[in-house]
């Protein structure tokens, strides 16, 4: 309680502070109270942590903190009301009367009295609660201060990302595994249990054997389900289904979800978890029938109870263990991100966190978190003596949680006490929660961020803290009408309607003066936006994609708060691109249907200095059957995009369905001057450009997507430019490339050399995408050989080729260590790759040869008729290897997620 107290008194000091400024409630006859309302929460906040702290052994201070929790909330609701009052006052006149200054007059008199009366009751309130704070020994002498660790998006690690340490546990994955595996051998179906209290490890175990290489082997079907005690049976049952590779969107009841299940796991070999069963009869009353119709299948059951199991009739059972001291210790360092040169100065005060934590993974896990961000031996000191224990939370994970929370700057456990009031397996999405948070009023601005992008440090530092773990679900989304007294909801932050039936909206949401947040992406039946809508100058997230609306209306330059703007387009008399000028705060922009638009001679976007993210598009059909556009649209839609200049801030560039006949001149000539720091480019469906433009000058170009670009016939150094001199190097930080749909590519050159000769300074030898590790390769039917010089990219690790029906062979690649071949009707041969390890092979039916693959040590083909003639060249080489055939379809692929 004392942390929702904090956030909130310091927020309202904060925005009685700006009330206080504010012209219009300064001819208000409040404005004494309100100054001795901020006066009386700067003393509330000053007392704050040491009452919490005490509120943990004190039932009355506990009670002390529930009135002020009470008032806190009328404070929440009177400022609101004042705020909100004074936007209307400035509101355009609408409709005006003769009388209009005079009801005016009169409800502004009305107001005041209202607003003076809950202001003296709250402050009356406040100072009898005040009084009682004389019988407490507040010391703030002990108080600590906080920062949140900045984060980078591009480092965090994986949020499912597996922390297994312990020879014990990794020999508890093996035998299970091997019994699992025997058991799918024999035929014989089982149910096996992994048991334990909670937060010992039991999900981390079953999720490192669902994810075991001999498991993915042998199974064609691998499902996992979350058993909440809250689950639903329709929705248990869709998720199935999901996982099992079928869709289910259309099917609601049970009587339509079983068949569908049933019949995409008939006759299949299946391996099911069942993660946090608290009850059987989710097996025995729900999915026994339809999972007996596969071929073979094998259940893992995750419990705290032995009873779930022996119901079940488990044939194994594996108890979950405490940790011992090595093994958690091993934990908390490397969860701690402690460096190896530290571990010797932390290890006997990780010893005895580890003794306190008693064994538990979870909780080791949790006060890691905490000791993530604590340097010396004296911090961690501390946190080992502090204390760890609240009444109220799970007798096993009470003290690391508690520590954990405790050890939270106080803007962050609001937010992490906000996810806690979500149902269980809730699905939280990054930007959305980021938006809710700062629509709660959750979120300062810090240092030189954006309210938004503190907001996302926020979700990014609880989940390295170990305190959020996301896991996406499907959402359905009970809305086909919004009523006219939505417009009442004058407090309104934030509203999402996401893929929701609706086909209007009320007039009246112009009235939604506070809302910061609205979505409308997937609302297909929604065809217009209503006029007010230009009226809610506080919108700081607008998404329009993938409606019917055919009009804009024009005042979007009006929002000034305005950070992502998605799926916007010109229309007739509505809103024009030239009111992008005026978003000085617009970080994300896609703009649609640009086909549409008109040049208006001027440069946009230049001046968008925290611009990262753009999203050009025209409409573009994706099927063989293009659109077309007539010469004088096309070369109007050029000129469009030729204005439409970016900031030197941007990051991320979409170009979507680009009919014009070349890039735009800001992309062809210099792109590394006019965007310095873009990260990821993709160029998707630019049908008629011939040339690709010179991202090789891109410094800091890690991503490049070249998709539908049905003109080029050739891929040559033009793709290269110039280089990066200060780099020496081609693309030098580049390190995923996709070519995607290019149905016309016959020739792909990587030609450096006499490129290199000719440079000013040939002294200077340029390298060739020296951070490469993938490629994908994908539909590319005319495309008869790779780049010779493909083996100079000295870092390519993985390679992905699909529907390239004229390619014979894959040579002369020594840093591939990973080779997917599917689909290729003319590849024969694969030879040269010394370092390979791991090959895919599918639907080529023509493969017969392999040389010089002396690392090889897994082959797995499907449909390829010569198989046999291919192993046997294998044969010869190499002796060991392990290879796979199947003839069926059967898809026999490991999760390529492993090769991550």
């Amino acid at each position: 309680m004392g942390t929702v107290l904090d956030a909130l008194t310091s927020k309202f000091v904060t925005r009685l502070g700006r009330l206080i400024e504010d012209e219009i409630v300064m001819t208000l006859s409040v404005k004494k109270d309100i100054k001795r309302l901020k006066k009386n929460l700067e003393h509330f906040s000053a007392v704050r942590e040491d009452a919490e702290a005490l509120a943990m052994e004190d039932r009355r201070i506990e009670a002390w903190w529930k009135n002020m929790s009470d008032v806190m909330f009328d404070v929440d609701v009177i400022i609101d009301l004042v705020m909100v009052h004074s936007q209307k006052f400035l509101l355009p006149a609408r409709s005006l009367c003769f009388n209009q200054p005079m009801v005016s007059c009169f409800e502004k008199i009305l107001f005041d009295n209202k607003v003076a009366r809950r202001i003296k009751d709250i402050n009356e309130k406040l100072d009898e609660i005040k009084m009682n704070t004389e019988m407490f020994s507040l010391d703030r002498s002990l108080r600590q201060q906080f920062q949140v660790t900045s984060v980078d998006r591009n480092q965090t690690s994986p949020i499912d990302e597996l922390e297994v340490v312990g020879r014990e546990i990794k020999q508890s994955v093996d035998d299970m595994v091997q019994i699992i595996v025997s058991g799918c051998h024999e035929n014989n179906t089982s149910v096996l249990g992994i048991q334990g209290m909670g937060g010992i490890g039991k999900t981390t175990l079953a999720q490192k054997m669902y994810n075991h290489q001999m498991i993915r082997e042998k199974f064609q079907v691998h499902i996992w389900l979350c058993i909440s005690q809250s689950y639903t049976e329709t929705g248990l049952i869709k998720q199935a289904i999901r996982m099992a590779g079928e869709k289910c969107d259309q099917l609601e009841t049970k009587t339509e979800l079983l068949p569908l299940l049933v019949d995409t796991i008939k006759g299949k070999s299946v391996f099911l978890v069942l993660d946090d069963v608290w009850k059987s009869d989710v097996w025995i009353d729900l999915l026994l029938s339809p999972f007996m119709r596969a071929s073979n299948f094998q259940i893992l059951v995750t419990t705290r109870d032995l009873d779930v199991l022996s119901e079940m009739h488990a044939t194994y059972i594996h108890r979950v263990n405490k940790m011992n001291y090595s093994d958690g210790l091993e934990l908390l360092m490397k969860k701690s991100f402690q460096s190896s040169e530290q571990i010797c100065e932390f290890k006997n005060i990780g010893h005895d966190i580890v003794k306190k934590c008693d064994g538990l993974p979870l909780a080791i896990k949790v006060v890691a978190g905490v000791l993530s961000t604590r340097r010396t031996v004296a911090e961690w000191k501390s946190i080992r003596d502090s204390k760890w224990s609240i009444h109220g939370l799970p007798k096993e994970l009470g003290g690391p949680l508690y520590l954990s929370y405790s050890n939270l700057p106080p803007q962050l456990k609001q937010c992490f006490l906000w996810c806690a009031l979500l149902p269980p397996n809730f699905a939280i999405g990054r930007d959305d929660v980021a938006y809710w948070w700062v629509a709660e009023g959750f979120v300062r601005k810090e240092h030189d961020h954006s309210i938004h992008e503190t907001a996302e440090e926020y979700y990014l530092e609880l989940i390295r803290r170990n305190l959020l773990q996301p896991i996406p679900l499907f959402v359905d989304k009970g809305i086909k009408d919004i009523p006219d007294s939505v417009g009442n909801l004058v407090l309104l932050r934030l509203l999402d309607l996401s893929y929701t039936e609706i086909n209007k909206l009320p007039e009246s949401m112009g009235r939604l003066i506070s809302l910061e947040y609205l979505s409308l992406l997937g609302c297909n039946q929604l065809d217009s936006l209503p006029a007010g809508l230009m009226r809610l100058s506080n919108i700081s997230f607008l998404q329009l994609e993938q409606t019917a609306v055919d009009h804009v209306p024009k005042g979007i330059a009006k929002f000034q708060q305005l950070y992502n703007l998605k799926g916007v387009f010109e229309s007739g008399t509505g809103f024009r691109l030239d009111e992008l000028r005026c978003l000085p705060n617009i970080q994300r922009l896609w703009v649609e249907k640009l086909e549409k638009a008109a040049p208006v001679g001027e440069l946009v976007l230049k001046n968008s200095h925290n611009l990262r993210e753009l999203r050009l598009r025209c409409t573009m059909a994706s099927t063989k059957e293009r659109t077309r556009y007539q010469t004088g649209v096309v070369e109007r839609i050029q000129q469009v995009y030729d204005m439409l200049i970016p900031s030197p801030s941007l990051v991320y560039i979409y170009l979507d369905g680009f009919p014009g006949v070349r890039f735009p001149e800001w992309l062809c000539s210099e792109p590394e001057l006019n965007m310095p720091s873009l990260c990821h480019m993709h160029l998707n469906d630019c049908i008629s450009c011939s040339e690709l433009p010179p991202a090789g000058q891109m410094p800091e170009l890690l991503v490049l997507q070249i998709k539908g670009a049905d003109k080029v016939v050739t891929i040559g150094t033009e793709l290269l430019g110039k280089g990066v001199r200060s780099a020496a190097a081609f693309f030098p930080k580049l390190e995923l490339l996709h070519i995607i749909g290019m149905c016309n590519l016959e020739k792909w050159s990587l030609y450096i050399r006499n490129m290199c000769d000719d440079m000013e300074d040939n002294s200077q030898q340029f390298s060739l995408m020296p951070c490469l590790k993938r490629v994908l390769l994908l539909d590319c039917p005319k495309l008869r050989a790779l780049p010779r010089d493909m083996y100079m990219i000295f870092n390519l690790k993985r390679i992905h080729i699909e529907g390239a029906h004229e390619l014979h062979e894959v040579v002369n690649l020594p840093a591939v260590v990973w080779l997917k071949v599917k689909n290729n009707a003319c590849l024969r041969r694969i030879s040269n790759l010394c370092k390979l390890q791991d090959l895919f092979a599918q639907d080529c039916p023509m493969l017969d040869q392999a040389e010089n693959l002396y690392a090889l040590n897994r082959v797995y083909m499907i449909d390829c008729q010569h198989a046999q003639e291919f192993r046997n060249c294998l044969a010869e080489e190499e002796q060991g290897i392990l290879v796979h055939v199947a003839a069926d379809g059967r898809n026999i692929f490991p999760d390529e997620t492993l090769y991550n």
